[in-house]
């Protein structure tokens, strides 16, 4: 028995070995009922413990956490995640028109005034175009001189379509080396001579007040620099111009708004 089934006595439980002193009856019928049992079939592992392969987060590139203080993780966004989670509209413009600053006036005041020459609007620091001037035969401009030491005043007499020339050909030779800054001759006008007095270099421009200043008389003669800087950010604030700076920047910027109101059509834009 031992020899025929040997490679089975290695397998039984050790209750059902030979036992050398005792009866070997017993022994042998409980081999018979060890090798009638079905074998227990293998263990699988159950379901709830497998391991599921962990799927690879995806990254939403358009919800970003954009600063410290967003949580991607939290439940309850806050107000400032809320509003920049907000995907765009398809119908929105990304490209936004310039807007331009309002202008503010103080009380009591009004963005139209009466006409302070023949050759301004009813616009503050707004002028007539050439073309509106010529075509109502308006080519002879006027205003006021003043000499600091006698205190005559005298008035001269321009021509447009003459001193308008001049202005433009300075420009279109001038314009690259400015630099976006008034040069020398604009910012430091020369005064002319006093017939009276006989004084040199002491007859300048009346300004005046600001709503009054005849703004194309000191254009057509380059004698807009004997306005103050108050005076200047007066005129780019009602010409919708940036009106902080410095001096000659403000400078540059009025002589280059004048020609393109009277020439709309010219290269004087900013």
């Amino acid at each position: 028995m031992r020899k025929r089934h040997s490679y089975l006595y290695d397998l039984c439980p050790p209750n059902a070995q030979r036992d050398e002193n005792g009866d070997g009856n017993d022994n042998d019928l409980d081999l018979s009922l060890y090798l009638s049992q079905p074998l227990p079939a293998p263990s699988s592992p159950s379901p709830s413990r497998s391991r599921s392969p962990t799927p690879n987060p995806t990254i939403d590139f358009f919800h970003l956490p954009t600063s410290p203080t967003e949580n991607p993780n939290s439940s309850t966004p806050t107000p400032q995640s809320r509003s920049r989670s907000r995907s765009p509209s398809p119908t929105a413009n990304p490209v936004a028109p310039t807007r331009f600053r309002r202008q503010l006036l103080r009380p009591g005041k009004t963005e139209t005034i009466p006409a302070p020459y023949p050759w301004a609007k009813n616009r503050r620091a707004i002028i007539r175009s050439m073309r509106n001037l010529v075509g109502d035969g308006m080519l002879k401009i006027v205003g006021k001189m003043k000499c600091k030491k006698c205190e005559e005043e005298s008035e001269i007499e321009y021509d447009l379509e003459e001193k308008f020339g001049e202005v433009e050909k300075f420009i279109v030779q001038n314009k690259s080396k400015m630099y976006n800054r008034a040069p020398e001759v604009w910012n430091a006008p020369k005064r002319l001579d006093c017939e009276r007095c006989s004084g040199e270099r002491c007859v300048g421009a009346v300004i005046g007040k600001k709503r009054d200043i005849n703004w194309l008389f000191l254009f057509l003669g380059q004698m807009v620099g004997f306005c103050s800087l108050e005076q200047l950010k007066y005129f780019c604030k009602h010409t919708r111009n940036h009106q902080t700076g410095a001096r000659n920047r403000l400078l540059y910027i009025a002589y280059f708004s004048l020609c393109n109101q009277l020439n709309p059509y010219g290269q004087y834009h900013l």
